[in-house]
């Protein structure tokens, strides 16, 4: 994915990687400086990975795999770029970007109480499905505006508000219900999200394996009396 919120995609590889150039006081190449040159980060909440040391060649110092995380979307920082008898070099500022490639449920639909299974049939979840647009470190997108809608794989009615709107990287449903057609009946819900959103087309995800228990409420005559042989009665 595109960092189209920053300017690095976090915890990835650049896409451009850094190149030095060792260079005299009036900006002439040294195409003879030796040793090596290094790269840190200078200011910011990231964290640098990758080999962060190379050798000059022909006056230049080239990176291959460097890359940076953050826990922080829209995260602001600087490269410190050193070299044993040389000034110091500092980059300007970059942005770092968090993109999603994923949904989760950070919250699984639950009701306490509940002695044979998770959820109540017919009964608005008391613990509602969130859901989190992350990238693969588990960082949340906070860019990230979308529409997602629930479905269950179960042969009962999913009922309430099913489509929510995810605003910096969280979709929160508020009165879900499921009412099974058996008790003990076991489905998960599916979230899926709009080709049209900011994050693009993310695939599908499903909470874990819900139990839902029927409880019962009320007493229902299901066989009256009868006599076949009372004519009048």
């Amino acid at each position: 994915p595109s960092a189209d919120n920053g300017d690095v995609n976090s915890g990835r590889t650049f896409a451009t990687q850094p190149i030095l150039v060792a260079r005299d006081a009036y900006g002439n190449g040294d195409v003879e400086a030796s040793g090596t040159a290094s790269l840190s980060v200078g200011s910011g909440s990231v964290t640098l990975s990758g080999i962060a040391t190379t050798g000059w060649t022909t006056g230049r110092a080239t990176f291959t795999d460097l890359a940076i995380s953050t826990n922080s979307d829209g995260a602001s920082f600087i490269v410190s770029a050193t070299s044993a008898g040389l000034t110091g070099a500092r980059s300007s500022a970059l942005v770092a970007d968090i993109v999603a490639t994923r949904m989760l449920f950070s919250t699984q639909p639950a009701h306490s109480g509940v002695a044979n299974g998770d959820i109540l049939s017919g009964v608005v979840f008391q613990v509602q499905p969130i859901l989190q647009a992350q990238d693969d470190e588990g960082k949340v997108d906070v860019h990230f505006t979308d529409t997602v809608t629930l479905t269950t794989d179960g042969p009962g009615p999913l009922s309430g508000t099913t489509t929510q709107g995810a605003f910096s990287g969280v979709a929160t449903f508020t009165d879900i219900a499921y009412t099974a057609t058996a008790d003990g009946q076991n489905i998960t819900l599916i979230a899926d999200d709009q080709p049209s959103g900011s994050g693009g087309n993310l695939p599908t995800v499903s909470t874990a394996n819900l139990t839902a228990d029927i409880i019962a409420t009320q007493i229902v005559f299901t066989t009256l009396p009868n006599d076949p042989a009372a004519s009048n009665g």
